[in-house]
């Protein structure tokens, strides 16, 4: 399912999954503000990857900041406190001949001046990671994130008093999980972002793959958000996976999104823990966790010490 929003935000709910526990995982593509990106980083039971500024070359980056810059969607009005109510209409006098403009028209103006500071650092030879931080301020991103917890998301980021950015970025993602049936997944089955699962058979991009390929696949195309486009292919994949885990240290974020269903037996001996710990039928949740999600394993764990 994908959804758009204001403001050229993205949704895309790449894939739900649940299991024998009834816990849903969702792992969701995003495109939104990267000025907002920190709101999104503070929510510390989420899996991410995303596009960075020290990977994308600075040519690419400034045309499709050229053409696709990324705006407020909400003016706010000053006012004390961090939100913003009341939007802001007023004219706005910039230059030595305090020439009138509206709010769009001036950010539009600072963002080509940023972009020729840009291309001037970039002809004189500095590296990307320098370049391309001028821009950030009009620069969308790409953001692969997985999870089984939204429900302190939703009700801090929908709440009138974030951002309007954020806000329109967690209502899609609220409409995607309540309008997704998650498939079902048992012991031994994987949660592969990316990739289709049909009567225990993996597909790739409509070709039929191996559990393996299909976890390098999926693997690969969670890493390649940050830097370059989805290639789908086992060459590729086979590269991206062995440079992942070949590293000193090893890189392995990618490999958070991938995940499998707590084992029953597991859960047994968690419920048991769990009357010796208290007398109530209430599961002690830390108990269902590992990692960040709940009754779900990343394949993290199986490359970790490797």
């Amino acid at each position: 399912m994908i959804l758009e929003g204001k403001g050229g935000i993205k949704v895309e709910l790449v894939l739900a999954s649940t299991n024998y526990f009834d816990v849903p995982i969702y792992t969701f593509k995003l495109h939104y503000h990267r000025f907002i990106h920190g709101e999104l980083l503070t929510h510390r039971l989420f899996s991410r990857n995303s596009s960075s500024s020290r990977a994308i070359p600075v040519d690419k980056m400034l045309d499709y900041i050229k053409n696709n810059p990324a705006y407020p969607i909400h003016w706010g009005k000053n006012k004390t406190g961090m939100q913003a109510d009341e939007e802001c209409t007023n004219i706005l006098k910039f230059g030595k001949s305090d020439i009138s403009y509206i709010s769009d028209e001036l950010w539009l103006k600072s963002c080509k001046k940023s972009l020729k500071y840009a291309k001037s650092f970039n002809k004189s030879g500095y590296h990307k990671q320098i370049v391309n931080r001028l821009t950030e301020p009009y620069q969308f991103m790409n953001t692969i994130l997985t999870a089984t917890e939204f429900t302190n998301f939703f009700k801090l980021r929908i709440d009138k008093s974030a951002q309007p950015e954020i806000q329109e970025l967690a209502q899609l993602m609220q409409e995607c999980i309540y309008n997704t049936s998650p498939q079902y997944l048992t012991e031994g089955q994987y949660h592969l972002p990316f990739i289709d699962f049909v009567d225990g058979v993996y597909y790739a991009y409509d070709r039929q793959v191996t559990l393996d390929e299909a976890i390098k696949i999926s693997v690969s195309l969670c890493a390649q958000v940050s830097y370059r486009k989805e290639d789908y292919t086992i060459e590729k994949a086979d590269k991206i996976f062995n440079m992942l885990i070949g590293m000193q240290p090893k890189h392995l974020s990618p490999f958070e999104h991938i995940a499998k269903p707590f084992k029953t037996h597991d859960y047994t001996t968690l419920m048991e823990l769990n009357e010796l710990l208290d007398e109530t039928d209430v599961v002690h949740n830390d108990l269902l966790f590992k990692n960040n999600f709940r009754c779900w394993e990343q394949i993290r764990n199986d490359y970790e010490y490797l």
